[in-house]
Parts: structure tokens; sequence; C-alpha cells
């Protein structure tokens, strides 16, 4: 199951590499690190926040209260500048020795700008895409219900055998 994510370079997609500049640049970590901007407009209308009470968007942010989770999460979003020969790697593996496995795509119909679920098409040929129609980058939480059974449809259909076994592992 592979959902809002992707597994090849992004050398391709400079409106993703300049974004992810600006998350690891030293003037965006230095007011991140003092007022927590990132996590807080994750945890917004535009992000995972759409759907939270205050009670769910307080243990989602309970991460991201110190300063050094805060630099962790920055440095992750930043390396991405630098794995592309990784990530060439990862997509030649996926295309060379995962392609014949069914595959799930579940992605936020509102949150696919670059058709990266398109492009798990192409690498998964027996892939089936799924979205969630109001779904964004964060489509488990902008309709859990819809997205789990998205996943438990796709298994019944794909993935389970008919005596109740699975035949995936």
């Amino acid at each position: 199951m592979i959902s809002n994510t992707f597994g090849w370079p992004l050398a391709g997609y400079p409106a993703v590499r300049r974004m992810l500049k600006v998350v690891g640049s030293r003037p965006f970590g230095a007011v991140d690190s003092l007022a927590n901007v990132m996590a807080r407009f994750t945890a917004s209308r535009y992000g995972v926040g759409r759907r939270m009470s205050k009670a769910d968007r307080r243990a989602f942010l309970g991460p991201w209260r110190s300063r050094g989770s805060r630099r962790a999460t920055r440095q992750v979003l930043a390396g991405l500048l630098r794995i592309d020969p990784v990530m060439a790697t990862v997509e030649q593996s996926l295309q060379a020795r995962l392609a014949d496995l069914p595959v799930l795509t579940l992605f936020g119909r509102k949150n696919d700008p670059y058709g990266w679920q398109a492009r798990f098409g192409r690498i998964f040929p027996r892939a089936t895409a799924a979205g969630i129609p109001d779904g964004h980058h964060f489509p488990f939480n902008d309709d859990p219900d819809a997205y789990s059974a998205a996943i438990s449809g796709w298994w019944t259909e794909k993935a389970a055998t008919t005596d109740g076994a699975s035949s995936i592992s």
C-alpha cells in the first residue's frame, strides 16, 4: 500500500526541491525553532488539522514541542535533496524486483499535483489506484473511514484468497 509519497529521484520536481530548500534553510530553521511554524501549519486546516479536535491537535503537536525534534524533522526533509542517487536505486529496485506485486496506491484526490500516483502505476502494472475524494496530503486523516474501507476492499479483492487465508505475506 502506497500513500502520498514518492519512490524516485526528485531531480525532475523543481517545486518540491525549492520547498525542501526553504525548509532546510537557516532562516526557516530559526523561525521554526522559535515558533514551531512547520508543525503548526501542518496541524492547521491546510494539513491534518482539518478534522482535528483541540485535544487531537495538542497530541499531534506534542512531538514537536522540543526544538531538537523540530530540528530533526527539518533535517530529514532537507536531506531529501541529497538522496537522488539512492532514490534512483530504489526506483530501479521497485521496477526490477517488485513490479509484479499487487499494490494499492491511495492518494488524496486534492493533493497529487505531480502525478505521483500515476507514476507508481507505471512502476507497478498491477496497481490499483484509489483516491479519497476530499483528501489532501493526509487522506487518512481527511476521511479515515473511506481510507480504511479502500484498503479493506482492495485487500479482499486483490490479496485475500477464498478460504480466508492471505495470498500475500
